[in-house]
């Protein structure tokens, strides 16, 4: 791999983050930050996430356009016109403990997002100004510099992958600052350490609009944190995917485009297609809105049937995952499409596709039919 292309590679997975949980919490309101089930049987709770001009946790009001999480224990004031986007709070054992997402766009921008479809090149317009703080535990009590160059999971490439690590202080807290490994030496990211925890600041667009990377993070404080909220009984992952896995079958054979969405992500279905095992090229982010309605026409039409198996599959590339089988007859072919079920937010949905046999060209995969 070229330091070009894990450069790329870094920015695509920081923008997927970044509207995944955009997605999830819909762009549509200032969410309270929201637990999410990990691979093992969790509890899901909720927590005050607050934003100026509400008051901070010490009673004193925050700053206009200062945000501040007291579960997580930090506050932040990113470039004017920024507001939170998304925000979750984790109730696992794990490391990490939970993310927010600070985003430019309106809510109505983000709502007409979810009108249309986009392709990868899209999707990084879509993110590339959003900023995205990431809070880990530091059980064993590791520099910034240790967190930063090491694997997050055994096998894994450290956050340092293809990029300088230069020490920094921040308010007085250990601090790394990673740079692009290329001429341009642009800021990606800031690891801080503080009170037991990492924070992790990071953002695709270098500068950003209005102020750089480096200008955020100089405004980052981290605050005695909150208790975490009471985990409540939730069912595990494989029962919840197995519902999902059953309503989709039952949505399909009776022919209801409005009980399909229902089990589907609220914006975006990711779609990557497969010729005879191996990436068929590109991708593409469906809008579900235009899918609903696709399926709509195809269901009334009588021209569509499709059969899905609701036997779960392990997902082999993310072990907490699962997908089914499902077969798409049209009027003179019959393709194999794998639907992938995920629950990060506590809510599990219908939220990819892996066609088997190349790119769909009918409704309701495209707007116009083009086969």
């Amino acid at each position: 791999m070229t330091k070009r292309t894990g450069v790329l590679a870094a920015a695509v997975l920081v923008v997927a983050l970044a509207v995944l949980y955009l997605v999830r919490a819909g762009g549509l309101r200032e969410p309270a930050a929201v637990a999410s089930p990990t691979p093992a049987s969790v509890g899901v709770a909720t927590a005050t996430a607050t934003a100026s001009p509400a008051a901070a946790s010490a009673g004193s009001p925050l700053p206009p356009g200062t945000f501040e999480n007291a579960v997580l224990g930090y506050r932040i004031t990113p470039p004017q016109g920024y507001r939170r986007g998304g925000a979750r709070i984790l109730t696992t054992s794990g490391a990490s403990l939970g993310d927010d997402l600070y985003t430019p766009q309106t809510e109505q921008q983000a709502r007409e997002r979810c009108l249309t479809d986009s392709g990868d090149t899209g999707f990084l317009s879509y993110a590339r100004a959003d900023i995205t703080v990431r809070v880990f535990r530091n059980p064993n009590g590791l520099s910034a510099q240790q967190w930063a160059t090491t694997p997050e999971a055994p096998g894994g490439q450290p956050l340092s992958t293809h990029q300088k690590v230069e020490p920094a202080l921040i308010n007085g807290q250990d601090a790394v600052r990673l740079v692009e490994d290329n001429a341009r030496a642009a800021t990606t990211a800031f690891v801080i350490s503080a009170r037991g925890r990492f924070y992790h600041l990071s953002s695709v667009v270098m500068p950003l609009d209005g102020a750089s990377l480096d200008d955020v993070a100089k405004t980052f404080t981290a605050i005695a944190a909150a208790p975490f909220p009471t985990p409540t009984a939730t069912i595990p992952p494989r029962d919840a995917a197995g519902d999902v896995a059953q309503r989709l079958a039952a949505a399909f054979a009776g022919g209801s485009a409005d009980a399909v969405a229902r089990q589907m992500s609220d914006c975006w279905l990711f779609v990557s297609p497969l010729i005879n095992g191996q990436p068929a090229g590109g991708v593409r982010y469906r809008s579900v809105a235009l899918f609903t309605q696709g399926l709509r026409e195809r269901f009334a039409a009588a021209d569509l049937n499709v059969t899905v198996d609701p036997t779960l599959r392990t997902n082999p590339r993310s072990p907490g995952t699962f997908f089914v089988r499902s077969v798409w007859k049209d009027r003179d072919r019959s393709s194999v499409i794998d639907l992938y079920l995920s629950g990060p937010d506590g809510r599990w949905v219908w939220s990819s596709a892996e066609p088997q046999d190349g790119w769909p060209c009918r409704r309701p995969w495209v707007s116009t039919d083009s086969c």
